[in-house]
């Protein structure tokens, strides 16, 4: 395939908006993801030894009680739930767990004043993004109460959280038709029904219909305005049809919240992993991947020293942020800092040895500088590494050609040829150091050669080719055969 050399450098000073989401799995997002596989006793373990490292974290102590609720330990729940609540009494997922146990111990009474105060504060969040069964359980405890009429009301709300969860099911499915149909049998019936709203907003903006994502996202949040989770979609919808000033804005509320996590099940396709493969969809988003969005937004915009701001918070939260480095490095090059691009570019690959887009960055910053043999030595780098990169030996191969290392450069593109003999960019190269030599009829040569394979650049490589027969008619080729 065609190297296009013009295009792997501007994708090298945009926003890499295919970078994964934060680089390092905290103790916490390994802890969630044994959880969401239902290894309770490892996933207590390790709740356990976070709690214990930080005391005072309501999350960790609300996820210690959910996991001993699982374990059937209901007791030390509730114990770790009353302490958890202390630090944070609306904490929903919190108020959830401890209910449960209450009423699996016949308190019932307790247990509907936790269930009611849970249904009342529960936003769409990362643990349960979508609660299905408060409604359920406080109809059983109605019942057992006496209190049927009640019973009834809550039996018509768990049936439609019921058709929601339907249509989570649908989404895994990849039906995601299905599952908007389905969130439109609720809403039909609960127009305010936020899990509805949100679920549907989410598969809308799975199906990159991010306007009509918004318009349900935005129902949502003006029921839930601190919902996290929600605004961090709607500002990838946002994002996405390229609305970055109400993207920053979502962005901003998030920070002011300060959570901990994001979201954790339902964003692939999202953010920074949008161009990325999952085989499960849970996928952590935390703080440093908010602040590189937020970043990223501002680079869309050239609001290039802000960006550099968010970017340099991310790499503080996350040090291994790599792809971060390097976006404060391009930020940097677009301000034509070349020499503070190179320090964030060399800070990336000193993060990963292996990050080859990283040397690439380098090298064309260097070059810009005039620093050409730092800039062939970061080619040589991937070269050593991938010595069929026909993109970089062509890059190389130009930067000897700039610095007069004829020699080498035309063995570059001699070796592109050899290697893509059906490309013409080996043939277009070579020819213009031929040229540059003054060996014209060896360039003309080569120049058909190009001429000939070429589908995109003929009009270019004519011109360079009438500029050579120019120069012919002004002066002799010497060892031109």
């Amino acid at each position: 395939m065609k190297p296009n050399l013009f295009v792997l450098l501007v994708a090298l000073l945009c926003f890499q908006s295919g970078a994964a989401a934060s680089e390092t799995r905290s103790a916490f997002d390994k802890y969630l993801i044994q959880a969401d596989r239902d290894r309770n006793t490892e996933a207590l373990a390790m709740i356990t030894a976070l709690s214990k490292r930080d005391p005072n974290n309501e999350m960790y102590l609300s996820e210690r009680a959910r996991m001993l609720m699982n374990l059937d330990r209901y007791g030390e729940s509730i114990e770790v739930a009353t302490k958890a609540l202390k630090l944070s009494p609306t904490n929903a997922s919190t108020l959830r767990t401890r209910s449960y146990c209450y009423l699996v111990q016949h308190n019932y009474e307790a247990g509907i004043a936790d269930l009611l105060l849970a249904i009342k504060h529960s936003q769409p969040d990362f643990v349960v993004m979508w609660p299905h069964n408060d409604h359920d359980n406080l109809a059983r405890a109605y019942s057992l109460t006496g209190r049927n009429d009640l019973a009834k009301k809550e039996r018509e709300l768990a049936a439609l959280d019921q058709m929601t969860e339907q249509a989570v099911l649908a989404r895994e499915r990849a039906s995601l038709d299905k599952s908007i149909k389905i969130c439109d049998q609720v809403l039909q019936k609960n127009p305010k029904s936020v899990n509805a709203l949100g679920f549907k907003g989410l598969c809308l903006n799975n199906l990159s219909k991010f306007n009509e994502s918004i318009e349900y996202l935005s129902r949502a949040i003006a029921l839930k305005p601190k919902s996290v989770a929600l605004l961090y979609l709607r500002a990838d919808a946002y994002r996405e049809s390229k609305q970055f000033e109400k993207a920053i804005l979502d962005l901003s509320k998030i920070i002011e919240l300060k959570p901990q996590v994001v979201m954790f099940k339902f964003a692939s396709h999202t953010g920074r992993l949008r161009d990325t493969f999952s085989h499960e969809d849970i996928d952590t988003i935390t703080m440093p991947d908010i602040y590189y969005l937020r970043g990223a937004c501002y680079v869309s915009q050239k609001k290039y020293d802000l960006a550099i701001k968010d970017f340099k918070r991310t790499l503080q939260l996350d040090p291994k942020e790599f792809k971060t480095a390097a976006s404060i490095g391009n930020c940097f090059f677009n301000l034509k800092n070349y020499n503070e691009a190179i320090a964030m570019y060399t800070k990336a690959v000193t993060i990963n040895p292996r990050y080859w887009l990283g040397y690439t960055a380098r090298a064309n910053a260097y070059e810009q500088v005039g620093k050409l043999e730092q800039a062939a030595a970061d080619y040589s780098t991937i070269l050593k590494a991938h010595p069929g990169d026909i993109g970089a030996r062509c890059l190389r191969g130009n930067v000897y050609r700039k610095a007069k290392a004829f020699n080498k450069a035309l063995a570059d593109f001699s070796k592109v040829i050899e290697l893509a003999p059906n490309d013409d960019e080996g043939f277009r190269n070579r020819a213009e150091a031929y040229a540059e030599l003054g060996k014209f009829e060896l360039a003309l040569r080569d120049y058909d050669k190009a001429l000939s394979l070429s589908s995109e650049d003929k009009e270019q490589i004519a011109k360079l080719r009438a500029a050579v027969l120019k120069r012919m008619g002004q002066k002799a080729s010497p060892g031109g055969r």
